[in-house]
């Protein structure tokens, strides 16, 4: 392929270029196309090594626009002598004349010509071929009686029924361009070999690479990347990329024109950064076996620090007004990918809901991680969560380790006692939320992320918020969706079902033959306060299957396995819940019916507007 190829709109400029081009030592080549047919050819030009493409008008300017041509073009210019002559030609025709050129050529000052030529002279730029016709139609309904342009307002113009006069290029133009682009072969030569050396070595490479700009279009991809996609590289290049894993494509959607590049499981994306602004992102891909390879060896780090999301809504026990509520609110999360905060007292379930949410959820078939604050020292949380870069800091792994929100990549992340997280490890990852990117410790690159997050907390962080211990803004950016899990004390109905269910499941799991509470066993555990939730009330089963052996168990053996944690509530405790259960039942109901209007809810219930805004008050914080 020559270093310059000159790309003819027009048969005669095709000619003169062949003329000339043999007054220039460097090797030139001449290909005819107009705009589309111009555009193949240059980027059949840049795909076998020429180092400048030459052009005029709307195919330059076309060429320009082309991400996938990856040389310089050097634009013939219209010089005053040309549009001179062309302008004499037309007031021949008629007085009223209009030029249409593209935007990159230089306006020509309208008013003197017409002061020269006596004419009225009316500039119409565009910007591109699809802006001719509807030009060509306003000239026509302003009496505009020829057009002066190149090949596209020429044409254009005959098909509307208007003359029309050809600006056509002379010697002295070309010149110029040819010159132009010789200096610039010149300058670009080293610059050039070093992208061909770069191409290479990406084709080199195992993993899919796919370079994407800061528009997500793609730039560039290698050839494994071609293979992994199905893709070729002229058909992908300038091409919106709509996801790089299947869930995200899943998600996102195709809109029209784009289309969604996959590049399989292990995708990672980082940022591509120069001179502090991110400018695109390069994501990589490992092949099949590898990324197979990578996962198996992502499962086995995965012990030590996770949980595979075992439970769904089906394991939860109850039927409890309170809990049914929150299971269904937990769907309803489910069907979306916003920040969850959970908030109960120890032992509600929290985990065990957050594993039910990612089961439910479009992310089930990815990795779900939990993270436990309070368990991480402060010194090596933000390694764990992040990662760390080779040589980060002495005893860093070789190659580095991707941290937990790495590994969660595609799934869920769990973050239990997120209240525990020290202050200065709340400040990076409030900027983890706002930008879904992390940075690895000791590094400078950052890596794009898909992570659904959820978080739990046992304490009241707007307490921590007030007083300083937890940051305001992390605070917001996690309580988007907020899911409050009642305590065992106010679905004390719960406390049977749940009893047994344990008592099953433990019996199982030690080869045991299950027991039967009986009706005075269930009474008492059901007015005992369990201040430790489900987990206070598993550690009582388990001491009523290890001391005892009957079949059924009684309320004494109850009372003996709670010992000197017995706090049963009082009676009239018990009986003042159940009548403002039912109570608060029967008014939310009459709301419902009245369209949630107060006023008219009171009157049916036979009581006072603010009679009934204290019961509802009474029962959002319930008595202890």
């Amino acid at each position: 392929m020559a270093d310059i190829v000159v790309i003819a709109p027009y048969r005669e400029m095709a000619d003169m270029a062949r003329r000339i081009a043999g007054q220039f030592g460097s090797s030139i080549s001449i290909v005819d196309g107009n705009l589309q047919e111009g555009l193949d050819a240059a980027r059949d030009a840049s795909e076998h090594g020429a180092r400048v493409v030459v052009s005029r008008g709307g195919t330059a300017l076309l060429i320009t626009q082309a991400s996938d041509v990856c040389v310089p073009v050097v634009n013939i210019p219209f010089i005053s002598n040309e549009l001179v002559r062309a302008l004499r030609q037309a007031v021949r025709i008629s007085r009223h004349v209009g030029i249409i050129r593209f935007a990159n050529t230089l306006p020509p000052d309208i008013a003197t010509l017409s002061d020269i030529l006596d004419a009225q002279i009316v500039d119409m730029p565009i910007l591109s071929e699809s802006q001719a016709a509807a030009c060509i139609a306003d000239a026509v309904e302003d009496g505009i009686g020829v057009i002066v342009g190149g090949v596209c307002g020429v044409t254009h113009a005959a098909a509307a029924g208007l003359p029309g006069v050809l600006i056509e290029s002379c010697e002295d133009s070309l010149q110029l361009a040819f010159s132009e682009a010789v200096n610039v072969v010149g300058k670009t030569r080293v610059l050039q070999r070093r992208i061909a050396v770069l191409r290479q070595a990406i084709d080199a490479a195992s993993d899919g690479i796919l370079v994407v700009d800061r528009d997500g279009r793609a730039v560039e991809l290698n050839r494994a990347a071609e293979q992994l996609t199905g893709v070729s590289r002229r058909d992908a290049v300038g091409k919106h990329v709509c996801g790089q894993t299947t869930a995200q494509a899943a998600r996102v959607g195709v809109a029209g024109g784009d289309m969604p590049i996959y590049l399989g499981p292990g995708a990672v994306s980082y940022a591509a950064i120069v001179e502090g602004e991110e400018i695109g992102s390069v994501v990589v891909a490992p092949r099949a076996k590898e990324a197979h390879t990578r996962s198996v060896d992502g499962r086995k780090r995965q012990a030590s620090w996770s949980s595979a999301a075992r439970y769904t809504f089906d394991d939860i026990m109850g039927c409890s007004r309170a809990i049914q509520r929150a299971i269904g609110t937990a769907k309803s999360y489910a069907s979306c990918d916003f920040n969850i905060l959970l908030m109960g007292e120890t032992g509600t379930g929290k985990e065990l809901f957050a594993q039910s949410i990612h089961n439910a959820s479009a992310r089930s078939n990815g990795p779900f991680v939990t993270v436990n604050c309070a368990a991480l020292p402060e010194t090596l949380l933000e390694s764990e969560l992040f990662g760390y870069a080779e040589g980060a800091f002495t005893g860093a792994r070789r190659g580095g380790k991707a941290g937990l929100f790495e590994q969660a990549d595609g799934g869920t992340i769990f973050l239990d006692e997120i209240a525990a997280m020290p202050l200065s490890a709340q400040q990076r990852f409030l900027r983890v939320l706002e930008d879904r990117r992390i940075m690895r410790v000791g590094d400078d690159r950052l890596v794009s992320l898909d992570v659904r997050l959820v978080a739990a907390t046992n304490r009241d962080i707007r307490t921590l918020v007030d007083d300083g211990g937890f940051l305001p803004d992390l605070f917001y950016r996690l309580d988007v969706l907020r899911l409050a899990l009642p305590p065992l004390r106010e679905r004390a109905e719960d406390v049977p079902i749940i009893a047994q269910h344990l008592m099953d499941t433990c019996c199982a799991q030690s080869g045991l033959e299950p027991r039967r509470f009986t009706p005075a066993a269930l009474a008492v555990m059901s007015a005992h306060e369990w201040s430790g939730n489900v987990r206070e009330l598993r550690n009582v089963v388990q001491r009523i299957i290890v001391s005892g052996t009957s079949p059924a168990v009684s309320a004494t053996e109850v009372k003996h396995a709670m010992g000197a944690h017995a706090n049963p509530l009082p009676v009239r405790e018990v009986l003042r819940s159940s009548v403002r259960s039912h109570e608060f039942d029967r008014i939310a109901r009459v709301l419902e019916e009245c369209g949630g209007n107060r006023t008219v809810a009171a009157e049916r219930l036979g009581i006072s507007r603010v009679t009934l805004w204290r019961k509802l008050r009474d029962h959002a914080t319930p008595e202890r």
